[in-house]
Formats: C-alpha cells, sequence, structure tokens
C-alpha cells in the first residue's frame, strides 16, 4: 500500500535533466593527490542509479597512511520545489533525527547554494548544488579546510 501512495507524488514531480556525474569523477576534479600530497587510488565504494535517485560514493586513498579524501553524491532525480535554505535546514533537522538532537554542525558560508554545513563528527562539509547533496569529506591535520576546498572545487565542476 505504502508504495501506491508514494507513486503519485513521483509522478506529479517534474524530472530534473541534468546529466550527474559519479562522485568519482568529482572527487578526480578535486586533485585529491595535491590535497593529499601523495599518490592516491581512487575506489568507487557504492553507485546506485534508478528512477528516483543517483547516489554515488567515492574514496582517495592515500598510497601512504590512514589521511584520505572522500565524496557522496545524492542526485534526486524529481524536482522536490524546495529552496536551497529550505534544503540545508531539512539536513540539519534529518541530521538531529538520525544521528543526535545535539549534534554540533556549523554553517559553512561560500560554497554550494546556500552555504554548507561542517560537522565535526565524521569531518563532513554537505552542501546542496540544486537538488543534489553532495558531502566531501577529509581526514588529517586541517579536514574542515581540505573539505572546503573540496567543496569549492566540486560547485565549479557542477557550475
Amino acid at each position: 500500500m505504502k508504495y501506491l501512495l508514494i507513486l503519485p507524488l513521483l509522478v506529479a514531480c517534474s524530472p530534473v535533466e541534468a546529466e550527474m556525474p559519479t562522485a568519482c569523477e568529482l572527487l578526480r576534479g578535486v586533485d585529491p593527490e595535491a590535497l593529499l600530497g601523495q599518490p592516491a587510488e581512487i575506489v568507487e565504494m557504492s553507485n546506485i542509479d534508478n528512477d528516483a535517485v543517483h547516489m554515488t560514493m567515492c574514496n582517495a586513498n592515500p598510497a601512504e597512511g590512514y589521511e584520505g579524501l572522500g565524496v557522496l553524491l545524492r542526485h534526486v532525480k524529481t524536482d522536490d520545489g524546495m529552496t536551497p535554505q529550505a534544503r540545508i535546514e531539512a539536513y540539519v533537522e534529518d541530521l538531529k533525527t538520525t544521528m543526535t538532537a545535539d549534534v554540533a554542525v556549523e554553517q559553512v558560508d561560500g560554497v554550494g547554494d546556500a552555504g554548507g554545513i561542517w560537522m565535526d563528527m565524521g569531518a563532513q562539509l554537505a552542501f546542496f548544488h540544486g537538488p543534489s547533496l553532495i558531502i566531501a569529506t577529509a581526514s588529517g591535520s586541517t579536514p574542515k579546510d581540505t573539505a572546503r576546498m573540496m567543496a569549492e572545487r566540486i560547485d565549479a565542476q557542477l557550475d
């Protein structure tokens, strides 16, 4: 029964026409070897593509050590009609529901359509480009700065 209720909602939404890259393509475009300061292996972790969503995840694993980079791209193929700010606010509320009510998030201006959300837990910078959620993850001594550089470079690739 729940599937029948969802179907009319999906039909009523207009499709988003843009062809989306994979997370690995976006990750290669941020120059992970330069950010890591060493050669890195690009590894696709997940790739789901169906009528509703295109979701891929990719990591850059350094040749030595444990510091790495990651990109998750979740592109919704229907237009939800939400404003960029509403998407960010809904994302933060979802984090509070799924993680913990007091999850520490910090607004990061200048990335995505309405800024991004930095979480120390997981060293992740999440932002939206249209209906696409992108999460840039970085480890190392300056993960927030590295994730921000990644986000800026990903934004440039998607424009």
